[in-house]
């Protein structure tokens, strides 16, 4: 790919970040921004339908940690409700939750990536879910 191709590759997507890791958080925020997309980021969980909602993401990415709502919970509620459930939704999360996530039926997710990442293995992943 070109660098110009790189750098304009989401040039037409708003996406929506939710990390309770301000760091992590910033990290995909600039990554996002350098690849031309647009970017909410929020920690807070119990905002994340209404922001959502409002800001209509073309993908939210969502880290399920301890302080917002948990994950599953969030992205069925994402996918059940009729404003969000085209939204794809990338889960972010640790090696050790993978099972956990497996056994609780993954059927809200679009797809996941396991921490800890590249931002190679992250445009990927956001790459896939586009085409």
């Amino acid at each position: 790919m070109k660098k110009a191709e790189k750098i304009n590759r989401f040039s037409d997507k708003k996406f929506l970040i939710i990390d309770e890791y301000e760091d992590l958080r910033e990290a995909i925020s600039s990554l996002c921004l350098s690849c031309g997309a647009g970017t909410i980021v929020t920690r807070d969980g119990r905002e994340l339908l209404f922001q959502a909602i409002e800001e209509k993401p073309d993908l939210i990415i969502i880290n399920p940690g301890k302080e917002t709502r948990s994950g599953l919970y969030t992205c069925k509620l994402l996918k059940n409700h009729g404003e969000t459930k085209h939204i794809p939704i990338l889960l972010t999360i640790a090696d050790h939750l993978v099972q956990h996530y497996a056994e609780n039926n993954l059927s809200s997710i679009d797809d996941f990536l396991i921490k800890p990442f590249g931002t190679e293995e992250l445009m990927e992943k956001i790459e896939q879910i586009f085409k």
